[in-house]
Formats: C-alpha cells, structure tokens, sequence
C-alpha cells in the first residue's frame, strides 16, 4: 500500500489528527487518527470532525481508466456500537481529463442538496443528507464487507440506518467525495429493523411527518452547512497541524 501522510489540525473542529507521517506510515484498519488524512501523492486532505477515529477498513482499487484511489471507512464506537462513520474515496494520483459526476450532486429524493457546479468532466462542488441502510458483512464490495468483518470480530453492532452528510468535489485533476454518517440510535432513536431504502423510518417522506425525527434532520443539515469549509479547505490542501503522530492500533472501543 501507498504510503499515507497523517496531519493533525489544531483548530476548534479538530482534535483530529497531527502529523506529518513518515513515507513508511500508511493508513491501515485498526488505526487510530485525528485531525485530517492527506491523500498520497496529492495535496487532498480529508478533514475528520472532532475526536479519535478508528480505523476499520481501507483499500486501494483502481477504476476503468486505471486510475487508483484511496477508499476508507473509519468509525467512532459508543457502548459497542457505531456512533459515527466516515468513508471518503479519493484518486492517489493527479490525472488530466475530469471525473464522471456524481449521482448526489444531482438527486433529489433526499432530505437536502445543494448543488455549486456539477457535470461530467468539469468541477463538482455539492452536499447533501440522506439516508443509508447499511450492508456491511455480506456486501459485494471489497471495502464493505472488509469493514463488516473487522467490527464483527471486535462485537461492535452495525446500526440498520444512518443518516449521510455528504460532499463532493472535483477538478480537472483530483476528485473527493467524503460521507459523515451519525447513528440516531445513540441521540435516542429507536433502532428500527432493516427496511427497504423507500420504507426506512428515515426516508423523507416518514420523517416529514414526524416532529421529532424532522427536527434531528435539520440539525444535520444545519451541521453539513457549518462543517462545508471545513471539508472544502481539505479539499484545497489548506488545512494545518502541528506535529503529533497518531496511535498505531485501537486496543478498545473508542468512546
């Protein structure tokens, strides 16, 4: 695996990350980190929204043109479950010609898009919440299923929903499409059974009519509002951190 440079910022969102890592250091599952993930080979950085996040699946897969990107899935674990996730994918490499664009820059049967520029090819700069029901272990994906049987084997509890901010952008050069998923199991919610994605009690349509649930909804679009130039700086490789190397491995659940 490509080597993976670490960086931790010491702003307020942070707590996050900080180091420059060595070229030997890569991101792998198990490890802990804070602040912000700098892609290899590029100035892309991930920002990671405050407190220690665990590693729990990563890859490198190359799509049709060949080119390669970094995909990862880290977790925050609260009484053994997951609390939060990130997964972000991103091209380890600069490439002329643009990206195809993104289904999210373009949906509209989620809770919330906003949309800046979008098209095939050209710069992409959108964001969203949406809903996910989740398949891990059992999942055709290679980084899925990896994920699912790395918290299966530590006990932790895979939520059936999560709630999905997300963000997209992209260039001539690098693209970066990042997910911020919060289980509302652990802010009180009932941890509803496996449904269909139209059938889930957080489709728009069930959460419209439910006072509480379109509130917490809100908050997490007012949060995908207030975290954007956060995930926008790393998109432009300006975010900072003062040295600080992250732990190598999680012995335990991360509260």
């Amino acid at each position: 695996m490509r080597a993976l440079s670490i960086v931790l910022l010491s702003a307020w969102f942070a707590g996050n990350w900080t180091t420059v890592v060595t070229a030997d250091d890569q991101l792998k599952p198990g490890m802990v980190v804070e602040g912000f993930i700098r892609v290899p080979n590029t100035y892309t950085q991930v920002a990671l929204p405050e407190g220690k996040w665990e590693v729990a699946g990563v890859i490198e897969k190359a799509n049709s043109v060949g080119t390669y990107f970094l995909m990862a899935n880290l977790v925050q674990i609260f009484d053994c479950k997951i609390a939060k996730a990130i997964h972000f994918f991103s091209p380890m490499r600069l490439r002329l010609g643009g990206f195809v664009e993104s289904k999210f820059c373009l949906r509209d049967d989620m809770h919330y898009r906003k949309t800046l520029a979008s098209g095939a090819g050209k710069d992409q700069d959108c964001r969203w919440v949406n809903h996910l029901r989740v398949t891990l272990v059992g999942s055709k994906d290679e980084l899925k299923s990896s994920t699912g049987k790395y918290l299966e084997a530590k006990n932790i509890a895979t939520p059936n929903h999560l709630i999905d901010r997300g963000f997209r952008f992209a260039d001539q050069f690098r693209d970066l499409t990042v997910h911020y998923f919060v289980n509302p199991e652990v802010d009180g919610f009932s941890a509803y059974p496996r449904t269909s994605w139209g059938d889930s009690p957080w489709h728009p349509q069930n959460t419209a009519t439910d006072a509480e649930k379109k509130a917490y909804i809100d908050r997490q679009i007012a949060w995908a509002e207030e975290w954007y130039p956060m995930v926008k700086a790393g998109w432009e490789g300006k975010l900072t951190g003062a040295p600080n190397a992250p732990a190598a491995s999680a012995t335990s659940p991360t509260k």
